[in-house]
């Protein structure tokens, strides 16, 4: 009777053993490719504004594959809605890209700005 009391406890643990490994290795996963989604990255693009909370830098602009990303913090798209149309190089880091067309970012340093609008 003391065995198999003992082996059913020894069972237990090592199915709880089992999913605390499962678990812990499913949160590496996902840290990890939350991690690797953001990366800087340095863009050259157009700015468009659509609203007061919409703002783009849309690279490729003159073809048909651009690419559109969105910008997410508040400072930088009260500094940008004034060079609506204008053309930019941005350093940025890359928050989401939710599909091959577009993405989210946070512009951390304005490089360059081109003056004519095209």
């Amino acid at each position: 009777m003391k065995f198999q009391a003992l082996m059913r406890v020894k069972i237990f643990l090592f199915l709880v053993l089992g999913l605390l490994i499962l678990v812990y290795c499913a949160a590496q996963k996902k840290a990890e490719k939350k991690k690797a989604q953001k990366k800087e990255i340095i863009l050259y693009g157009k700015v468009e504004v659509y609203s007061k909370d919409e703002v783009y830098i849309v690279s490729n602009w003159k073809s048909r594959s651009r690419i559109s990303y969105r910008l997410t913090d508040k400072h930088n798209i009260k500094k940008l809605i004034s060079k609506n149309g204008k053309i930019l190089k941005v350093k940025a880091l890359l928050l989401k890209m939710q599909s091959p067309w577009g993405g989210k970012i946070k512009i951390l340093k304005i490089i360059e700005e081109n003056s004519e609008k095209e």
